[in-house]
């Protein structure tokens, strides 16, 4: 059979081409660059958030004399990226650090999908009739005082709602406090309040203390934490003025400058006490005549 002088031609450019394609060193098409950049994972996410809030813990002896952006808030809104890119406890954490109605929202969807430790990371309940469809809500409901309630909140304190265990008096606490020993470590903020309040471990105690001022700067228990231990308790005090809110970081920054006043704490720099009495009148002249914040007041004459 006779091939045409086409399709002899045809079968030479096959040829001619597969040749140079297995030809050692030949070179692969090159990948055509993407359009966009790929979205940093979840986890990858948390880590920036836990970078950032770990940049904090670094005292700055600036704050909170200047007006600066919150930085608690800032490491929130890096946790709620996590969250919704899918991380759990990122979710939490964005509300531990700072309150965010729209963390709270995705940890309650969390908690009706079936997560034991979301349901646990919920806040009490305040006003309104609780969501039942959540596991835990007796434990939470401030308006749950019936026999029925307390029947609940005795399987709930089974199924590890600690909260639920606190309000029925449950004798066998020692269970409980190792259930929010586990939950604090993961960051759920409600179980370290409990294990703080309810251990009888001085090391508990103070894990639970500590993750607490980490996460949310609430350290003024820290006089009572670190009885006898001056430079903690002013660092616990440093970090709530620094970084806490409203009446937390009144009450840490009135008794820092107290404290400097009256030599219980050495000063971390040079004028700090003055600096923060400045400050602090300044804020708040009338306060700063009253009481206690008479001896504050003082400092701004030397």
């Amino acid at each position: 059979m006779r091939i045409s002088m086409s399709r002899q031609v045809f079968i030479l450019l096959l040829t001619l081409l597969a040749t140079a394609c297995s030809r050692p060193g030949a070179a692969a098409p090159a990948p055509q660059p993407s359009s966009h950049a790929a979205a940093p994972s979840g986890p990858a996410l948390a880590r920036r958030a836990d970078e950032a809030l770990a940049a904090t813990l670094r005292p700055d002896y600036q704050l909170p004399r200047l007006d600066e952006p919150d930085a608690l808030a800032r490491v929130s809104a890096l946790y709620l990226e996590s969250c919704r890119a899918g991380v759990r406890s990122s979710c939490w954490l964005a509300d531990a650090t700072h309150h965010s109605d729209a963390a709270t929202e995705i940890v309650r969807r969390n908690c009706l999908a079936g997560d034991l430790l979301s349901c646990r990371a919920l806040p009490a309940d305040f006003g309104g009739g609780p969501d039942r469809r959540l596991p835990g809500w007796a434990g939470r409901s401030n308006e749950c005082i019936f026999l029925e309630c307390r029947n609940i909140m005795r399987r709930e304190c089974e199924a590890g709602f600690t909260r639920s265990c606190s309000k029925i008096g449950d004798a066998d606490l020692a269970r409980a406090t190792i259930e929010a020993l586990e939950a604090c470590r993961a960051g759920v903020l409600e179980e370290c309040y409990f294990l703080s309040a309810h251990t009888r471990d001085r090391s508990e105690a103070v894990f639970a203390f500590e993750r607490i001022c980490r996460l949310a700067a609430n350290c003024t228990a820290g006089e009572h934490i670190y009885a006898n231990q001056p430079l903690e308790t002013r660092d616990a005090l440093e970090r709530s003025c620094q970084y806490g809110r409203g009446f937390e970081r009144e009450i840490a920054c009135t008794k820092l400058i107290l404290g400097y006043l009256e030599g219980a704490y050495p000063e971390p720099v040079p004028g700090r006490a003055r600096a923060l009495a400045d400050w602090y009148c300044g804020e708040s002249e009338s306060s700063c005549t009253d009481g206690i914040l008479e001896q504050a007041a003082g400092i701004r004459s030397l």
